[in-house]
């Protein structure tokens, strides 16, 4: 009796299942860069937060007639933190950025190896001509997800962390603040969309 080929059907793969493969991947290649990203998402949103406060501070110590030393002294902390943490933040995104042209030269690696490899029925038809594709755009610059991936994740990071603590300031000023800055956001991202 003949053997019967039998077709696999291939797993497809979403956003969410190629976010988890490159975290992955970034935690088994390097873990310190967690560690990098545990310092440059809340200096991501310290720094912008400090540039914002020295004003008050500037404004209430002159509304208090504080003494010179004093002074300067108030906005002197405030000027050496942002400094720091400007130099830290710069530091961390440099140290982030290397990671990912290491990481994208590494999926440049597998791809090159996955080539030679292949079969050729594999990239012979469209449908392998068009996996063959996607997998050069994902590695084809830096700006393509496998390099940017550290970027995006950080970004996405540190805007969720300042949307927190933005917002609870906002609230606390007043709770309608929250709903007119949350409306002009949707407004301006569906503008932003239609145009």
């Amino acid at each position: 009796m003949p053997a019967i080929a039998v077709k696999k059907e291939k797993k497809q793969y979403g956003l969410l299942e190629n976010l988890r493969f490159l975290l992955a991947n970034m935690w088994r290649w390097d873990k310190g860069l967690f560690l990098f990203f545990l310092f440059q998402i809340p200096l991501t949103v310290l720094g912008p937060f400090l540039k914002v406060y020295l004003p008050k501070v500037l404004i209430d110590s002159i509304a208090s007639s504080v003494g010179l030393k004093q002074f300067i002294t108030n906005i002197g902390v405030i000027i050496m933190a942002i400094i720091l943490s400007e130099t830290l933040l710069k530091a961390t995104a440099l140290r982030a950025a290397n990671a990912g042209v290491k990481y994208r030269f590494k999926y440049l690696n597998i791809q090159a190896e996955k080539v030679i490899d292949t079969n050729y029925e594999n990239i012979d038809g469209p449908q392998g001509q068009q996996k063959m594709m996607k997998a050069l755009m994902a590695t084809m610059n830096d700006r393509a997800g496998t390099q940017a991936i550290n970027t995006v994740f950080t970004n996405l990071l540190s805007n969720i962390m300042g949307m927190i603590l933005y917002g609870g300031i906002i609230f606390t000023i007043h709770p309608v603040m929250i709903g007119f800055i949350i409306l002009s956001s949707l407004i301006n991202y569906y503008t932003g969309i239609c145009l």
